[in-house]
């Protein structure tokens, strides 16, 4: 993949069980899903990302994808009640930042990109304050 962003096409040829719940019934992205991988885009930095931003934008695509469309393919904290003979239990994903990456495939696949961003310290970025869109790195 070349530096340029993705189109949700490709979201869906590289990560086809979305498919399922990102597309219309005639096979066209959804409005919703589109916002999502445009959102996407509007978080990474074509500077800092260079060659691989094209693989950026699909797993970061991917991840909020599979977040807002597919929560069941989240894998969060279990969480779990029972009030006498019913109980329900359910997976959370209210992390925030790398916690909200690792949620996914697609975002721990996002992390092992970012680690591998030259010139980029991830050890001071908590250090520094840095929030996960701070710096252009998300």
């Amino acid at each position: 993949m070349s530096a340029a962003y993705v189109t949700p096409a490709d979201v869906v040829a590289l990560a086809p069980e979305l498919a399922a719940f990102v597309l219309d019934g005639e096979g066209e992205p959804t409005v919703p899903f589109v916002e999502v991988v445009d959102l996407a885009a509007d978080l990474l930095d074509v500077g800092v990302w260079g060659e691989r931003l094209s693989r950026a934008h699909w797993t970061l695509s991917a991840h909020f994808s599979a977040l807002q469309f597919d929560p069941s393919s989240a894998q969060g904290a279990v969480t779990s009640r029972r009030v006498a003979q019913i109980s329900e239990t359910y997976a959370t994903n209210s992390a925030v930042g790398e916690a909200d990456l690792s949620l996914t495939k697609y975002g721990r696949l996002h992390l092992e990109l970012r680690k591998r961003l030259s010139g980029v310290s991830y050890a001071g970025d908590a250090a520094r304050g840095w929030g996960s869109t701070d710096g252009g790195v998300l």
